[in-house]
């Protein structure tokens, strides 16, 4: 079965960047990587590239953003 959306907790690359997906703050997209992206769609990031963050979506059932963490063990 295809990935349709992290889970909470969960990290992956996105590009070049390592993203965790965590449950949301209640301010919707407050303090969401993605948020940067919004004046070009970044509903398209989430309903295509990284699954769903609106909990009316997702399966868990929670809101969820999406935050740049550092990565460990980063090669050189």
């Amino acid at each position: 079965m295809a990935k349709t959306e992290y889970k909470v907790g969960e990290t992956f690359q996105f590009g070049l960047k390592t993203l965790k997906c965590v449950e949301g703050n209640g301010n919707y997209c407050a303090n969401c990587f993605l948020q940067q992206f919004a004046e070009y769609g970044c509903d398209f990031l989430t309903d295509y590239v990284v699954g769903y963050c609106s909990k009316i979506y997702r399966s868990d059932d929670n809101d969820v953003i999406f935050i740049e963490v550092e990565e460990t063990g980063k090669q050189e």
